[in-house]
C-alpha cells in the first residue's frame, strides 16, 4: 500500500503513532536497564500499535467501499444495456464502468459476487471469452452459484450464435448450439434478457415454438426490453 493513499490525517497519525512507538521502547529499555517499573511504557505501547495501525484499517474499508460501489455501478449499466443493446451512451459508461472494476481484482482476489458481476458485464459487451473466464473464477469461488452457473452457459450460448440467424448453420456450429442451448435451458427462473438470448439460439436452431416462448416471457416479465426487429416479428406472428 503507497504513502499516497493515505489521507493527510491518516499520515500524521501513522507518523505519531511511530514516533510514540519508538518512545515506548526506548522507555520500557531504560525503565528495565535502571530496575524501575516498566508499566508507563507498556500501557503507551498498545496506544503507539493503534495508531500505527488505524490509518491502515480506514484505508483497506475505504478501498472495500470504493469496490463496492465499482461492482454496484457495473450491475447498473449491465442491466440498462441489457435492456437495450443499440444504446452506445450505456454502452461507452459499462465499458468504463467494467475497468474500472477490473482494474481493482484479478481472478484469485475477487469475491464469487465481484466475479459474477464482471462475468456478467463482459457477457452484456459480447466479451464472450472473458464472461467464461469470469464466470469460472466465480465457480471456482462457489461451486453451488446458480447465478454463476446461468452466466457461464449463457456466455456458452452468446459465443455459439451465428452472426446471422436466418441462413442454414454448418453441423459444427449446430452441434456446439444445440449442447450450449439445452444446458442453459435447463435453468429454472432465468432473467428475461437471458430467455432473449435463450430465444435467439432457439431461433437460430428452427425451434420457433420454444424461442417465441421466451420471448414473450421475457417482455411480458420487463416491458423495457428493446428487442431486434428479427425478434419483433417473430413476437408479432404469434
Amino acid at each position: 500500500m503507497k504513502l499516497s493513499e493515505f489521507a493527510p490525517y491518516q499520515i500524521a497519525m501513522l507518523i505519531g503513532g511511530i514516533v510514540l512507538f519508538l518512545l515506548s521502547i526506548a522507555l520500557i529499555i531504560f525503565a528495565t536497564v535502571k530496575r524501575r517499573s516498566t508499566k508507563t511504557g507498556l500501557v503507551v505501547l498498545p496506544l503507539a500499535v493503534l495508531m500505527i495501525g488505524f490509518p491502515a484499517i480506514k484505508n483497506f474499508e475505504g478501498l472495500g467501499f470504493k469496490l463496492e460501489i465499482a461492482v454496484n455501478s457495473v450491475e447498473t449499466k449491465a442491466q440498462a444495456l441489457e435492456e437495450n443493446p443499440d444504446n452506445a451512451a450505456a454502452k461507452r459508461e459499462l465499458e468504463s464502468a467494467l475497468n474500472n472494476l477490473e482494474a481493482n481484482v484479478t481472478t484469485n482476489t475477487a469475491s464469487a459476487n465481484v466475479a459474477e458481476t464482471i462475468a456478467h458485464g463482459n457477457l452484456v459487451l459480447g466479451n464472450h471469452d472473458r464472461a467464461i473466464k469470469w464466470a469460472d473464477a466465480a465457480l471456482a469461488k462457489d461451486p453451488t452459484s446458480t447465478t454463476a452457473r446461468v452466466l457461464l452457459d449463457r456466455a456458452k450460448v452468446s459465443k455459439a450464435l451465428p452472426r446471422d440467424s436466418m441462413q442454414p448453420l454448418p453441423p459444427a456450429i449446430r452441434s456446439n448450439l444445440t449442447s450450449a442451448v439445452i444446458d442453459l435451458d435447463k435453468h429454472e427462473n432465468i432473467s428475461p434478457a437471458t430467455r432473449v438470448t435463450l430465444a435467439k439460439a432457439q431461433l437460430a436452431l428452427g425451434q420457433t415454438n420454444a424461442a417465441t416462448t421466451n420471448l414473450e416471457h421475457a417482455v411480458k416479465t420487463n416491458p423495457k426490453l428493446v428487442l431486434d426487429p428479427k425478434l419483433k416479428t417473430l413476437l408479432n406472428q404469434r
